[in-house]
Protein backbone atom coordinates (compact mmCIF):
# COMPACT_ATOMS: atom_id res chain seq x y z
CA UNK A 1 0.00 0.00 0.00
CA UNK A 2 2.95 2.28 0.76
CA UNK A 3 4.91 1.41 -2.18
CA UNK A 4 1.14 2.37 -4.45
CA UNK A 5 1.30 5.86 -2.53
CA UNK A 6 4.57 6.70 -3.76
CA UNK A 7 3.04 6.03 -6.93
CA UNK A 8 0.29 8.57 -6.71
CA UNK A 9 2.21 11.03 -5.12
CA UNK A 10 5.36 11.03 -7.61
CA UNK A 11 5.54 14.29 -9.83
CA UNK A 12 4.87 11.77 -13.14
CA UNK A 13 2.09 12.00 -12.26
CA UNK A 14 1.86 16.47 -12.88
CA UNK A 15 1.83 15.50 -16.79
CA UNK A 16 0.84 11.72 -17.13
CA UNK A 17 -2.36 12.20 -14.75
CA UNK A 18 -5.07 9.27 -15.59
CA UNK A 19 -2.34 6.91 -16.20
CA UNK A 20 -3.14 3.52 -15.03
CA UNK A 21 -2.18 1.52 -12.24
CA UNK A 22 0.26 -1.13 -14.79
CA UNK A 23 -1.23 -3.93 -12.70
CA UNK A 24 -2.50 -4.41 -8.64
CA UNK A 25 0.23 -7.14 -7.72
CA UNK A 26 2.95 -4.35 -9.35
CA UNK A 27 2.43 -1.49 -7.14
CA UNK A 28 5.26 0.16 -7.78
CA UNK A 29 6.52 3.76 -8.02
CA UNK A 30 6.88 5.22 -11.38
CA UNK A 31 10.84 5.52 -10.79
CA UNK A 32 11.46 2.04 -9.37
CA UNK A 33 10.80 1.25 -12.77
CA UNK A 34 11.04 3.60 -15.57
CA UNK A 35 13.40 5.47 -13.57
CA UNK A 36 13.87 9.48 -14.56
CA UNK A 37 13.41 12.13 -11.69
CA UNK A 38 10.28 11.57 -10.08
CA UNK A 39 11.07 14.92 -7.80
CA UNK A 40 10.91 16.81 -11.24
CA UNK A 41 7.84 17.86 -12.67
CA UNK A 42 9.42 19.48 -16.28
CA UNK A 43 11.13 17.80 -19.16
CA UNK A 44 13.80 17.46 -20.00
CA UNK A 45 14.57 17.48 -16.33
CA UNK A 46 12.05 15.00 -15.13
CA UNK A 47 12.96 12.27 -17.90
CA UNK A 48 17.00 11.94 -17.46
CA UNK A 49 17.82 8.34 -17.64
CA UNK A 50 13.68 7.14 -18.04
CA UNK A 51 13.43 3.63 -19.23
CA UNK A 52 10.53 3.35 -21.76
CA UNK A 53 10.05 -0.20 -21.58
CA UNK A 54 11.87 -2.14 -18.06
CA UNK A 55 10.94 -5.41 -19.83
CA UNK A 56 12.98 -5.07 -22.41
CA UNK A 57 15.92 -7.57 -22.78
CA UNK A 58 18.41 -4.65 -21.88
CA UNK A 59 17.05 -4.17 -18.36
CA UNK A 60 14.82 -7.31 -18.14
CA UNK A 61 16.82 -9.12 -15.75
CA UNK A 62 17.72 -5.94 -13.26
CA UNK A 63 14.10 -4.79 -13.63
CA UNK A 64 11.81 -7.94 -13.25
CA UNK A 65 14.13 -10.84 -12.72
CA UNK A 66 13.82 -9.71 -8.94
CA UNK A 67 10.86 -11.40 -8.82
CA UNK A 68 10.74 -13.35 -11.64
CA UNK A 69 13.60 -15.36 -12.03
CA UNK A 70 12.55 -18.75 -13.10
CA UNK A 71 10.02 -17.33 -15.78
CA UNK A 72 12.88 -15.18 -17.17
CA UNK A 73 15.30 -17.57 -17.23
CA UNK A 74 12.10 -19.85 -19.20
CA UNK A 75 12.05 -17.25 -21.27
CA UNK A 76 15.08 -16.19 -22.56
CA UNK A 77 15.62 -20.11 -23.72
CA UNK A 78 12.30 -20.00 -25.44
CA UNK A 79 11.24 -19.91 -28.94
CA UNK A 80 9.67 -16.80 -29.04
CA UNK A 81 13.09 -15.29 -27.70
CA UNK A 82 15.38 -16.91 -29.56
CA UNK A 83 13.79 -17.89 -32.62
CA UNK A 84 16.04 -20.89 -33.26
CA UNK A 85 13.87 -22.86 -35.21
CA UNK A 86 13.64 -20.49 -38.04
CA UNK A 87 17.40 -19.63 -37.56
CA UNK A 88 18.23 -22.98 -38.04
CA UNK A 89 16.08 -24.81 -40.56
CA UNK A 90 16.62 -21.40 -43.16
CA UNK A 91 20.41 -22.04 -42.55
CA UNK A 92 20.30 -25.48 -43.15
CA UNK A 93 17.90 -24.70 -45.98
CA UNK A 94 20.30 -22.55 -47.74
CA UNK A 95 23.92 -24.51 -46.96
CA UNK A 96 25.39 -22.99 -44.31
CA UNK A 97 24.99 -25.61 -41.66
CA UNK A 98 24.46 -29.61 -41.93
CA UNK A 99 21.55 -30.03 -39.76
CA UNK A 100 18.76 -28.10 -38.83
CA UNK A 101 19.62 -29.09 -35.19
CA UNK A 102 22.91 -27.65 -35.26
CA UNK A 103 23.77 -24.54 -33.19
CA UNK A 104 21.06 -22.10 -32.14
CA UNK A 105 19.64 -24.62 -30.11
CA UNK A 106 22.56 -25.38 -28.24
CA UNK A 107 23.71 -22.32 -26.42
CA UNK A 108 21.45 -20.83 -24.00
CA UNK A 109 22.56 -17.59 -24.20
CA UNK A 110 23.23 -14.75 -26.70
CA UNK A 111 21.63 -16.59 -29.87
CA UNK A 112 21.75 -13.69 -31.59
CA UNK A 113 25.19 -12.83 -31.18
CA UNK A 114 25.98 -16.14 -32.98
CA UNK A 115 24.47 -15.57 -36.61
CA UNK A 116 27.82 -13.48 -38.09
CA UNK A 117 26.77 -10.32 -40.78
CA UNK A 118 27.16 -11.61 -44.31
CA UNK A 119 29.83 -10.34 -46.36
CA UNK A 120 29.76 -6.83 -48.00
CA UNK A 121 29.56 -8.49 -51.28
CA UNK A 122 28.32 -12.64 -50.99
CA UNK A 123 28.74 -14.71 -54.05
CA UNK A 124 26.68 -17.87 -52.97
CA UNK A 125 23.44 -18.62 -50.89
CA UNK A 126 25.16 -19.89 -47.93
CA UNK A 127 27.16 -16.65 -47.48
CA UNK A 128 24.04 -14.38 -47.90
CA UNK A 129 21.23 -16.45 -45.50
CA UNK A 130 22.70 -14.55 -42.57
CA UNK A 131 21.95 -11.23 -44.20
CA UNK A 132 18.41 -12.46 -45.05
CA UNK A 133 18.18 -13.67 -41.30
CA UNK A 134 19.37 -10.46 -39.80
CA UNK A 135 17.67 -8.22 -41.83
CA UNK A 136 14.27 -9.59 -43.20
CA UNK A 137 13.01 -12.69 -40.98
CA UNK A 138 13.67 -11.52 -37.57
CA UNK A 139 11.66 -8.74 -37.13
CA UNK A 140 9.07 -11.45 -34.67
CA UNK A 141 11.87 -12.40 -31.95
CA UNK A 142 11.00 -10.67 -28.66
CA UNK A 143 14.39 -9.12 -28.17
CA UNK A 144 12.94 -6.54 -30.66
CA UNK A 145 9.92 -3.97 -31.12
CA UNK A 146 7.36 -4.62 -33.74
CA UNK A 147 7.49 -2.60 -36.79
CA UNK A 148 5.51 0.66 -36.72
CA UNK A 149 2.60 -0.18 -38.90
CA UNK A 150 -1.16 -1.25 -38.32
CA UNK A 151 -1.40 -5.15 -37.16
CA UNK A 152 2.49 -5.23 -35.77
CA UNK A 153 2.61 -2.90 -33.31
CA UNK A 154 4.22 -4.57 -29.81
CA UNK A 155 6.68 -3.71 -27.65
CA UNK A 156 9.50 -6.04 -26.63
CA UNK A 157 10.65 -8.70 -23.78
CA UNK A 158 8.21 -9.66 -21.64
CA UNK A 159 5.88 -6.22 -22.72
CA UNK A 160 6.01 -8.07 -26.41
CA UNK A 161 2.74 -10.00 -24.56
CA UNK A 162 1.31 -9.12 -21.92
CA UNK A 163 1.31 -4.77 -22.68
CA UNK A 164 -1.51 -4.82 -25.04
CA UNK A 165 -1.41 -2.76 -28.24
CA UNK A 166 -4.61 -2.06 -30.87
CA UNK A 167 -3.70 -2.74 -34.22
CA UNK A 168 -3.06 0.83 -35.18
CA UNK A 169 -0.70 1.79 -32.15
CA UNK A 170 -3.18 4.37 -30.50
CA UNK A 171 -3.25 4.25 -26.84
CA UNK A 172 -6.74 4.32 -25.35
CA UNK A 173 -5.96 4.85 -22.14
CA UNK A 174 -6.98 7.94 -19.58
CA UNK A 175 -3.09 9.85 -19.71
CA UNK A 176 -4.03 12.59 -21.23
CA UNK A 177 -0.38 13.37 -22.17
CA UNK A 178 -0.56 10.67 -24.72
CA UNK A 179 -3.97 10.00 -25.35
CA UNK A 180 -3.99 9.33 -28.82
CA UNK A 181 -0.56 9.04 -30.13
CA UNK A 182 0.68 6.14 -32.19
CA UNK A 183 3.37 4.09 -30.79
CA UNK A 184 2.11 3.30 -27.67
CA UNK A 185 0.48 0.27 -25.84
CA UNK A 186 -3.60 0.65 -25.34
CA UNK A 187 -3.56 0.78 -21.91
CA UNK A 188 -0.75 1.28 -19.03
CA UNK A 189 -1.54 -2.13 -17.78
CA UNK A 190 0.07 -5.49 -17.56
CA UNK A 191 -2.33 -8.33 -18.79
CA UNK A 192 -2.09 -12.37 -17.84
CA UNK A 193 -4.68 -13.08 -19.82
CA UNK A 194 -3.38 -12.90 -23.22
CA UNK A 195 -5.90 -11.96 -26.27
CA UNK A 196 -5.61 -13.11 -29.80
CA UNK A 197 -4.82 -9.56 -31.15
CA UNK A 198 -1.69 -9.24 -29.44
CA UNK A 199 -0.57 -12.97 -31.10
CA UNK A 200 -1.74 -11.65 -34.35
CA UNK A 201 0.74 -8.97 -34.19
CA UNK A 202 3.52 -11.88 -35.04
CA UNK A 203 1.61 -14.78 -35.65
CA UNK A 204 -0.08 -13.20 -38.96
CA UNK A 205 1.04 -13.87 -42.74
CA UNK A 206 0.65 -17.45 -43.80
CA UNK A 207 2.05 -19.20 -40.43
CA UNK A 208 -0.13 -21.11 -37.73
CA UNK A 209 -2.34 -18.44 -36.22
CA UNK A 210 -3.83 -16.47 -38.97
CA UNK A 211 -4.95 -19.98 -40.29
CA UNK A 212 -6.81 -19.96 -36.85
CA UNK A 213 -8.83 -16.83 -38.09
CA UNK A 214 -9.06 -18.29 -41.48
CA UNK A 215 -6.44 -15.50 -43.46
CA UNK A 216 -4.58 -16.89 -46.72
CA UNK A 217 -2.52 -14.27 -47.74
CA UNK A 218 -3.26 -12.76 -51.05
CA UNK A 219 -0.42 -13.10 -53.91
CA UNK A 220 2.14 -9.92 -54.18
CA UNK A 221 1.37 -8.76 -57.86
CA UNK A 222 -0.98 -5.88 -57.50
CA UNK A 223 -3.39 -7.77 -59.64
CA UNK A 224 -4.75 -10.24 -57.06
CA UNK A 225 -5.04 -7.02 -54.47
CA UNK A 226 -8.67 -6.41 -52.89
CA UNK A 227 -10.79 -3.80 -50.91
CA UNK A 228 -10.99 -6.17 -48.20
CA UNK A 229 -8.75 -6.09 -45.05
CA UNK A 230 -8.95 -7.23 -41.77
CA UNK A 231 -10.14 -5.06 -38.68
CA UNK A 232 -8.63 -5.56 -34.72
CA UNK A 233 -11.88 -8.15 -33.97
CA UNK A 234 -11.01 -10.36 -37.02
CA UNK A 235 -13.63 -9.24 -39.47
CA UNK A 236 -13.92 -8.00 -43.04
CA UNK A 237 -13.91 -4.16 -43.71
CA UNK A 238 -13.87 -2.73 -46.73
CA UNK A 239 -11.32 -0.07 -47.79
CA UNK A 240 -9.20 1.25 -49.98
CA UNK A 241 -6.02 0.07 -49.46
CA UNK A 242 -5.10 -0.83 -53.55
CA UNK A 243 -5.16 2.93 -54.26
CA UNK A 244 -4.23 4.81 -51.42
CA UNK A 245 -1.65 5.77 -48.64
CA UNK A 246 -3.12 3.53 -46.31
CA UNK A 247 -1.43 0.70 -44.76
CA UNK A 248 -3.30 -3.12 -44.69
CA UNK A 249 -3.39 -4.76 -41.54
CA UNK A 250 -0.57 -6.92 -41.43
CA UNK A 251 1.03 -5.88 -44.59
CA UNK A 252 -1.52 -7.11 -47.19
CA UNK A 253 -4.63 -8.33 -47.59
CA UNK A 254 -6.19 -11.80 -47.23
CA UNK A 255 -8.33 -14.38 -48.80
CA UNK A 256 -10.89 -15.53 -45.73
CA UNK A 257 -11.57 -18.90 -45.77
CA UNK A 258 -12.50 -21.51 -42.87
CA UNK A 259 -11.82 -20.47 -39.71
CA UNK A 260 -10.63 -23.13 -37.04
CA UNK A 261 -13.63 -24.90 -35.56
CA UNK A 262 -12.15 -23.41 -31.89
CA UNK A 263 -12.02 -20.35 -32.79
CA UNK A 264 -15.67 -20.47 -34.15
CA UNK A 265 -17.18 -21.67 -30.58
CA UNK A 266 -15.09 -19.33 -28.96
CA UNK A 267 -11.37 -20.13 -27.33
CA UNK A 268 -8.49 -18.12 -27.61
CA UNK A 269 -4.42 -19.37 -28.24
CA UNK A 270 -4.00 -18.78 -24.60
CA UNK A 271 -6.67 -22.08 -24.44
CA UNK A 272 -4.46 -24.26 -26.07
CA UNK A 273 -1.13 -22.54 -24.92
CA UNK A 274 -0.13 -22.38 -21.97
CA UNK A 275 2.76 -21.38 -20.15
CA UNK A 276 5.15 -24.24 -20.98
CA UNK A 277 4.51 -23.90 -24.94
CA UNK A 278 4.62 -19.91 -24.82
CA UNK A 279 7.29 -19.60 -21.93
CA UNK A 280 9.32 -22.53 -22.45
CA UNK A 281 10.55 -25.37 -20.06
CA UNK A 282 13.78 -23.86 -19.70
CA UNK A 283 15.71 -25.91 -22.46
CA UNK A 284 17.00 -24.54 -25.82
CA UNK A 285 14.84 -26.08 -28.36
CA UNK A 286 15.94 -25.72 -31.97
CA UNK A 287 12.40 -26.93 -33.52
CA UNK A 288 8.57 -26.08 -32.86
CA UNK A 289 7.16 -29.66 -32.71
CA UNK A 290 9.44 -30.76 -29.92
CA UNK A 291 8.64 -27.50 -27.53
CA UNK A 292 4.66 -27.15 -28.04
CA UNK A 293 3.36 -29.50 -25.31
CA UNK A 294 -0.15 -29.57 -26.27
CA UNK A 295 -2.13 -32.16 -28.44
CA UNK A 296 -5.66 -32.94 -29.60
CA UNK A 297 -5.76 -36.00 -27.11
CA UNK A 298 -4.62 -33.41 -24.19
CA UNK A 299 -8.68 -32.38 -24.36
CA UNK A 300 -10.44 -35.15 -26.18
CA UNK A 301 -8.81 -38.20 -25.51
CA UNK A 302 -7.32 -40.68 -28.92
CA UNK A 303 -6.79 -44.76 -29.28
CA UNK A 304 -4.73 -45.13 -25.93
CA UNK A 305 -5.06 -42.42 -24.19
CA UNK A 306 -8.14 -40.19 -21.98
CA UNK A 307 -8.23 -36.65 -21.60
CA UNK A 308 -5.65 -34.97 -19.88
CA UNK A 309 -6.86 -33.15 -16.67
CA UNK A 310 -4.26 -30.85 -16.45
CA UNK A 311 -6.54 -29.26 -19.07
CA UNK A 312 -9.72 -30.73 -18.60
CA UNK A 313 -11.70 -31.41 -15.67
CA UNK A 314 -13.65 -34.67 -14.62
CA UNK A 315 -18.09 -33.36 -14.60
CA UNK A 316 -20.86 -35.88 -14.04
CA UNK A 317 -18.50 -38.51 -15.45
CA UNK A 318 -17.95 -36.69 -18.58
CA UNK A 319 -15.08 -34.25 -18.99
CA UNK A 320 -15.47 -30.04 -19.31
CA UNK A 321 -13.31 -27.53 -20.30
CA UNK A 322 -13.60 -23.79 -18.32
CA UNK A 323 -12.18 -21.56 -21.06
CA UNK A 324 -9.91 -18.54 -19.73
CA UNK A 325 -12.78 -16.15 -20.24
CA UNK A 326 -14.69 -18.40 -17.56
CA UNK A 327 -16.68 -20.21 -20.49
CA UNK A 328 -17.57 -23.89 -19.55
CA UNK A 329 -17.44 -26.24 -22.96
CA UNK A 330 -18.57 -29.36 -22.81
CA UNK A 331 -15.63 -32.15 -24.33
CA UNK A 332 -15.95 -34.27 -27.19
CA UNK A 333 -14.20 -37.26 -26.48
CA UNK A 334 -12.39 -39.34 -29.02
CA UNK A 335 -14.90 -42.54 -29.68
CA UNK A 336 -13.58 -45.77 -31.46
CA UNK A 337 -17.11 -46.61 -32.88
CA UNK A 338 -16.79 -43.52 -35.25
CA UNK A 339 -16.11 -44.17 -39.11
CA UNK A 340 -12.54 -43.49 -39.33
CA UNK A 341 -11.60 -43.97 -35.95
CA UNK A 342 -10.62 -47.67 -36.57
CA UNK A 343 -7.46 -49.27 -35.57
CA UNK A 344 -6.18 -48.90 -39.56
CA UNK A 345 -6.05 -45.28 -38.99
CA UNK A 346 -4.14 -45.66 -35.11
CA UNK A 347 -0.93 -43.84 -36.66
CA UNK A 348 -2.81 -40.64 -38.29
CA UNK A 349 -2.62 -37.32 -36.39
CA UNK A 350 -6.26 -35.68 -35.80
CA UNK A 351 -5.47 -33.22 -37.60
CA UNK A 352 -4.55 -34.52 -41.02
CA UNK A 353 -8.42 -35.60 -41.12
CA UNK A 354 -9.90 -32.97 -39.28
CA UNK A 355 -7.96 -29.72 -40.88
CA UNK A 356 -10.25 -28.22 -43.27
CA UNK A 357 -7.48 -26.87 -45.26
CA UNK A 358 -3.54 -26.21 -45.23
CA UNK A 359 -1.03 -23.58 -45.94
CA UNK A 360 0.80 -24.62 -49.90
CA UNK A 361 3.28 -21.47 -50.92
CA UNK A 362 5.94 -23.29 -53.77
CA UNK A 363 8.71 -21.81 -54.89
CA UNK A 364 9.60 -18.70 -52.77
CA UNK A 365 11.86 -16.11 -54.17
CA UNK A 366 13.98 -13.86 -51.89
CA UNK A 367 16.02 -11.26 -53.91
CA UNK A 368 18.40 -8.81 -52.17
CA UNK A 369 18.75 -5.53 -54.59
CA UNK A 370 21.45 -3.02 -54.11
CA UNK A 371 21.54 -1.06 -56.74
CA UNK A 372 18.29 2.29 -57.17
CA UNK A 373 16.07 0.41 -59.82
CA UNK A 374 12.92 0.18 -58.25
CA UNK A 375 10.90 0.18 -61.40
CA UNK A 376 10.68 -3.60 -61.57
CA UNK A 377 8.21 -4.25 -58.33
CA UNK A 378 5.93 -1.80 -59.22
CA UNK A 379 3.72 -4.04 -59.31
CA UNK A 380 4.60 -5.95 -55.66
CA UNK A 381 4.47 -2.57 -53.81
CA UNK A 382 2.75 -5.00 -50.90
CA UNK A 383 4.76 -7.67 -50.05
CA UNK A 384 3.59 -8.35 -46.16
CA UNK A 385 6.26 -5.98 -45.05
CA UNK A 386 5.53 -2.73 -44.16
CA UNK A 387 9.20 -1.48 -44.16
CA UNK A 388 9.59 -2.84 -47.53
CA UNK A 389 6.18 -1.59 -48.68
CA UNK A 390 6.64 1.84 -47.49
CA UNK A 391 9.91 1.99 -48.96
CA UNK A 392 9.11 1.14 -52.75
CA UNK A 393 5.62 3.82 -52.15
CA UNK A 394 8.02 6.72 -51.12
CA UNK A 395 10.27 5.82 -53.96
CA UNK A 396 7.98 5.11 -56.71
CA UNK A 397 6.37 8.42 -56.64
CA UNK A 398 8.83 10.79 -56.82
CA UNK A 399 11.56 10.86 -59.89
CA UNK A 400 14.14 8.26 -60.21
CA UNK A 401 16.60 10.90 -60.06
CA UNK A 402 15.63 11.81 -56.61
CA UNK A 403 15.11 8.03 -55.18
CA UNK A 404 17.34 6.74 -52.38
CA UNK A 405 19.94 4.14 -51.84
CA UNK A 406 18.52 0.81 -51.35
CA UNK A 407 18.92 0.44 -47.29
CA UNK A 408 17.10 -1.71 -44.17
CA UNK A 409 17.64 -1.99 -41.05
CA UNK A 410 19.61 -5.31 -39.26
CA UNK A 411 17.22 -6.09 -36.78
CA UNK A 412 19.91 -7.53 -34.35
CA UNK A 413 22.33 -4.41 -34.53
CA UNK A 414 19.62 -1.72 -35.54
CA UNK A 415 21.79 -0.34 -38.08
CA UNK A 416 20.97 0.33 -41.80
CA UNK A 417 22.62 -1.29 -44.13
CA UNK A 418 23.34 -1.57 -48.12
CA UNK A 419 20.25 -3.31 -49.81
CA UNK A 420 16.45 -4.25 -50.21
CA UNK A 421 15.30 -7.70 -49.70
CA UNK A 422 12.42 -8.61 -51.76
CA UNK A 423 10.25 -11.35 -51.97
CA UNK A 424 7.66 -13.35 -53.92
CA UNK A 425 6.06 -17.28 -54.53
CA UNK A 426 5.85 -19.27 -57.58
CA UNK A 427 2.13 -20.05 -56.56
CA UNK A 428 0.47 -19.83 -53.41
CA UNK A 429 -2.25 -22.88 -52.53
CA UNK A 430 -4.56 -24.30 -50.03
CA UNK A 431 -6.71 -27.15 -52.15
CA UNK A 432 -5.12 -30.40 -50.13
CA UNK A 433 -3.61 -31.12 -46.95
CA UNK A 434 -0.22 -33.15 -48.01
CA UNK A 435 1.00 -35.86 -46.29
CA UNK A 436 4.13 -37.24 -44.49
CA UNK A 437 5.33 -38.98 -41.54
CA UNK A 438 6.09 -36.99 -38.73
CA UNK A 439 8.59 -36.87 -35.63
CA UNK A 440 6.33 -38.81 -33.83
CA UNK A 441 5.95 -41.72 -36.69
CA UNK A 442 2.50 -40.38 -37.34
CA UNK A 443 1.05 -39.65 -41.07
CA UNK A 444 0.50 -36.06 -40.22
CA UNK A 445 0.10 -32.76 -42.47
CA UNK A 446 3.09 -31.38 -43.82
CA UNK A 447 4.00 -28.10 -45.77
CA UNK A 448 6.53 -26.72 -47.99
CA UNK A 449 9.54 -24.88 -45.89
CA UNK A 450 10.59 -22.99 -48.19
CA UNK A 451 11.28 -23.71 -51.75
CA UNK A 452 13.95 -20.98 -51.77
CA UNK A 453 15.17 -19.14 -55.32
CA UNK A 454 17.97 -16.58 -54.16
CA UNK A 455 18.72 -13.72 -56.36
CA UNK A 456 21.23 -10.75 -55.74
CA UNK A 457 21.95 -7.54 -57.73
CA UNK A 458 24.89 -5.96 -56.27
CA UNK A 459 25.35 -1.67 -56.34
CA UNK A 460 27.22 -2.22 -59.76
CA UNK A 461 24.28 -3.51 -61.53
CA UNK A 462 26.12 -7.16 -61.75
CA UNK A 463 23.90 -9.61 -61.06
CA UNK A 464 25.36 -12.19 -58.52
CA UNK A 465 22.91 -14.46 -58.78
CA UNK A 466 20.01 -14.99 -60.28
CA UNK A 467 17.01 -17.22 -59.10
CA UNK A 468 19.69 -19.46 -57.59
CA UNK A 469 18.36 -22.66 -55.70
CA UNK A 470 20.49 -23.61 -52.87
CA UNK A 471 21.52 -26.96 -52.01
CA UNK A 472 21.22 -27.78 -47.99
CA UNK A 473 23.37 -29.27 -45.54
CA UNK A 474 22.46 -32.76 -46.39
CA UNK A 475 22.87 -32.24 -50.14
CA UNK A 476 19.21 -31.78 -51.01
CA UNK A 477 17.44 -28.92 -52.17
CA UNK A 478 14.63 -27.47 -50.72
CA UNK A 479 12.38 -28.52 -47.64
CA UNK A 480 9.21 -29.55 -45.71
CA UNK A 481 8.08 -29.79 -42.42
CA UNK A 482 5.42 -31.32 -40.37
CA UNK A 483 2.88 -29.38 -38.98
CA UNK A 484 -0.29 -28.59 -37.05
CA UNK A 485 -3.02 -26.35 -39.79
CA UNK A 486 -5.12 -24.60 -37.35
CA UNK A 487 -8.26 -25.07 -39.28
CA UNK A 488 -9.84 -27.74 -37.04
CA UNK A 489 -13.77 -28.56 -38.19
CA UNK A 490 -15.68 -31.37 -36.67
CA UNK A 491 -16.29 -33.85 -39.23
CA UNK A 492 -13.25 -35.43 -40.91
CA UNK A 493 -12.32 -35.12 -44.34
CA UNK A 494 -13.35 -36.98 -47.18
CA UNK A 495 -11.47 -40.77 -48.31
CA UNK A 496 -10.63 -39.54 -51.24
CA UNK A 497 -9.10 -36.45 -49.97
CA UNK A 498 -5.59 -38.91 -49.38
CA UNK A 499 -6.73 -42.46 -50.15
CA UNK A 500 -5.98 -42.06 -54.38
CA UNK A 501 -5.35 -38.16 -54.31
CA UNK A 502 -1.45 -38.21 -55.82
CA UNK A 503 -1.61 -34.03 -54.57
CA UNK A 504 -2.00 -35.32 -51.33
CA UNK A 505 0.75 -38.00 -51.44
CA UNK A 506 3.32 -35.81 -52.63
CA UNK A 507 3.34 -36.57 -55.76
CA UNK A 508 2.84 -33.12 -57.17
CA UNK A 509 0.70 -31.47 -59.16
CA UNK A 510 0.27 -29.89 -62.42
CA UNK A 511 0.91 -25.99 -62.86
CA UNK A 512 -0.64 -24.68 -66.58
CA UNK A 513 1.43 -21.32 -67.33
CA UNK A 514 0.72 -19.75 -70.39
CA UNK A 515 2.51 -15.89 -69.73
CA UNK A 516 4.65 -16.58 -73.15
CA UNK A 517 3.58 -17.13 -77.00
CA UNK A 518 3.84 -20.76 -78.59
CA UNK A 519 2.98 -24.15 -76.79
CA UNK A 520 1.34 -23.54 -73.24
CA UNK A 521 4.15 -25.13 -70.81
CA UNK A 522 2.62 -28.18 -68.17
CA UNK A 523 5.10 -28.09 -64.95
CA UNK A 524 4.53 -30.28 -61.61
CA UNK A 525 4.94 -28.83 -58.34
CA UNK A 526 6.35 -31.42 -56.01
CA UNK A 527 6.60 -31.88 -51.98
CA UNK A 528 9.96 -31.41 -51.63
CA UNK A 529 12.11 -33.57 -48.94
CA UNK A 530 11.56 -32.91 -45.40
CA UNK A 531 13.81 -30.86 -43.10
CA UNK A 532 13.77 -32.87 -39.82
CA UNK A 533 15.94 -35.98 -39.82
CA UNK A 534 13.27 -38.09 -37.72
CA UNK A 535 10.48 -36.71 -40.67
CA UNK A 536 9.33 -37.97 -43.81
CA UNK A 537 8.04 -37.92 -46.61
CA UNK A 538 5.89 -41.22 -47.61
CA UNK A 539 7.98 -43.95 -49.13
CA UNK A 540 6.93 -45.97 -51.98
CA UNK A 541 5.44 -48.75 -50.25
CA UNK A 542 2.93 -46.41 -48.19
CA UNK A 543 1.58 -44.60 -51.61
CA UNK A 544 0.81 -47.64 -52.79
CA UNK A 545 -0.99 -48.50 -49.97
CA UNK A 546 -2.60 -45.70 -49.80
CA UNK A 547 -3.57 -45.06 -53.86
CA UNK A 548 -5.68 -48.60 -53.44
CA UNK A 549 -6.20 -49.70 -50.01
CA UNK A 550 -8.29 -52.35 -48.89
CA UNK A 551 -10.88 -51.07 -47.01
CA UNK A 552 -12.00 -49.28 -50.03
CA UNK A 553 -11.73 -51.96 -52.31
CA UNK A 554 -14.32 -53.78 -50.17
CA UNK A 555 -16.49 -50.76 -50.01
CA UNK A 556 -17.15 -51.36 -53.65
CA UNK A 557 -17.38 -55.31 -54.05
Amino acid sequence: MKLFLLFLLSACLTCHKGIEEISPSHPFSCVSCHGGDSTSNKLPEAHLGVIRNPSDPAYLEEKCGRCHEKEIKNLKNSLHSTAAGEINITRFLFGAQSSPYDHYATISTNFFSQIPPSPSHPESPEEIVDDLLRRKCLRCHINVEGIHAPGFYRASGCAACHVVYENDGKYRGGDKSVQNKVGYPAYHRFVKKIPDLQCLHCHNGNRVGADYYGLFEHDYNQDYRSPVSIDSAGKAIISRIFTGERMPVYGIDFHHLRQDLHKRIGLQCIDCHREDDLMGDGTPYSVENKAVRIRCESCHGGFSSKPDLKFVERYAKKYRYVSQNGKVYKISIFSPDINGHDRIHKRVSCSLCHASWAYGDYGFHVSRIDIKNYYPWRKFILQADPIVTKFLRDQLGKPFKKWAKPEMKDFIDGKEKLGIWFSGWTTRRWEFVPIGIGSDGKYDAIRPMYQFYVSYVDSEGYVIMDSKIPVRGDGKVWGSIPYVPHTIMKEGRACFDCHGNTEALGLGYRLMSDDSPGPVVDSILIMPSSVLPDARLLNSKEIKKMMIPKSTINFYK
